[in-house]
């Protein structure tokens, strides 16, 4: 983020995010010798914040390191200087959020004591302000509701047209299935086989619905959770019909704009606070329980995302566990660098991170199966909420046989996903952008609408 001059004399960028020594007006704060003095700030949030690192015997550097926020984030909302940094409070509440649950600082509270609009600069908005029109006369939705019956047309038939095209259709049908049949009947036998061989042709080179690319032709909507726990979402609160159930409701929500492709997003490789037999602090679902929701996903002809939260394992050694599940058409994955950590790391401690080049290696072996299978475009989910989770974002690259898309996670109020959507949601060239929606994490829910209306428009809507 860009910071102007003015800026930089008052929180120093280059010395970590403090005020630089000698600053005029900048009391010495005693906070350890790796510690550059900055001036505490007076607000009850500031104070509360600086307080709990203290007592947890953190400097500045400490904490950045164990929450993977920049120093200069912490600083400022530690030195109540966070409009410094952050264009809008909407923008700085996420990470705000971010650092009061690593420092086990109620954020219920400050938020009855109107704490977290001091620690953001101002006020939390009261409105929001959106791109596009609400929904309504004049407004974006309206087609959604006037688009209903066959193929998308406008019901504006009489009944006695209604009943015309219905049987004209059925007619055209039925021609076209004699033609097909008698084709393909030798009096063998091998009408069936012939069938079925192209319904094997058919799901090995095409997505579910038809079609061999992602976008921008088709809108993911997947529900998100893991059977091995059900803190995840509602994927995981009961068998996986319940889970296609809560996903063809949602789903539905979303169709007119472009055809809807729902999708299964089922955590398969889940991050524990154990270190288990291989010490990586992972737990992995079993194939049968795999096989059953893929089951379900063709059911509802969507797609099944094999998610993985690797713990201390790098995400390339978990491919070839899931590769048999990678070779078919409608089974994509996705990566959540939450949940990479490094050596001596535990999860739920601290933000993971992951490097571009080891993403590219994920990049490059999901592009192989495709070519080697001759599948359609493959998948590739890679949740973000910080932009330090990815170093050197900018240099994945997106091969056509791969659709790379950000799913911008992170949970609060609509004002401040947005900013976050929008702060994340670009780039690198070729890529796509999604954005993950918490049935009881966020504060206020987002229709599909103001989704719908979000700059990109996302490609990849996740509801956990």
């Amino acid at each position: 983020m860009a910071l102007d001059k003015s800026v930089r004399s008052g929180i120093d960028i280059a010395g970590g995010g403090v005020a630089p020594r000698g600053s005029p007006g900048v009391r010495p704060v005693d906070d350890g010798p790796q510690l550059v003095p900055f001036r505490r700030g007076s607000s009850p949030v500031a104070r509360a914040l600086n307080a709990a690192r203290r007592e947890r015997g953190e400097t500045l550097w400490m904490a950045s390191e164990g929450t993977g926020l920049p120093v200069r984030y912490i600083a400022a909302f530690e030195a109540d200087a966070a409009p410094l940094i952050f264009r809008s409070p909407s923008s700085a509440e996420p990470f705000l959020i971010e650092y009061a649950r690593y420092l086990s600082v109620d954020m219920e509270a400050l938020a009855r004591s109107d704490m977290r609009s001091s620690a953001t600069g101002r006020a939390p908005p009261t409105g929001i302000h959106w791109s596009a029109r609400p929904p309504g006369k004049g407004g974006r939705t309206q087609g959604l509701t006037a688009r209903r019956g066959f193929g998308g047309l406008r019901r504006r038939l009489s009944p006695m047209g209604t009943v015309l095209v219905f049987f004209g259709l059925v007619g055209i049908m039925g021609l076209s299935a004699r033609i097909v049949w008698g084709a393909l009947d030798d009096g063998s036998g091998a009408r069936r086989s012939a069938l079925a061989g192209a319904g094997a042709a058919k799901s090995g080179s095409e997505l579910p619905g038809g079609g061999r690319r992602l976008f921008p032709g088709h809108l993911v909507v997947a529900l998100y959770g893991s059977p091995l726990t059900h803190r995840l979402g509602r994927l995981g609160l009961g068998p996986p019909s319940f889970a296609g159930e809560v996903l063809r409701d949602q789903a539905r929500a979303y169709a007119g704009i472009r055809p809807v492709l729902p999708a299964l997003e089922l955590v398969s490789t889940v991050a524990g606070r154990h270190p288990g037999p291989d010490g990586s602090y992972t737990n992995f679902l079993s194939e049968d329980k795999i096989d059953a929701y893929l089951a379900q996903a063709r059911a509802l002809r969507g797609l099944l995302i094999i998610d993985v939260q690797t713990g201390r394992r790098p995400f390339p050694e978990d491919l070839p566990r899931y590769e048999r599940f990678l070779r078919q058409a409608d089974v994509g994955l996705a990566l959540d660098p939450e949940w990479r950590l490094g050596p001596g790391q535990v999860p739920g401690r601290r933000v993971g991170r992951v490097s571009a080049a080891e993403v590219n290696e994920v990049i490059d072996y999901l592009a192989g199966i495709v070519r080697r299978y001759d599948l359609p475009q493959k998948l590739l989910v890679i949740h973000q909420f910080t932009p330090f989770m990815i170093k050197d974002r900018q240099t994945l690259h997106a091969p056509p046989e791969v659709a790379v898309t950000f799913d911008i996670d992170g949970m609060g109020k609509p004002a401040a996903k947005i900013a976050n959507y929008e702060d994340l949601a670009i780039g690198p060239k070729g890529s796509h952008h999604g954005i993950k929606l918490y049935y009881t994490r966020d504060v206020g829910l987002m229709a599909p609408w103001e989704i719908l209306s979000l700059q990109p428009q996302p490609d990849l809507v996740i509801y956990q």
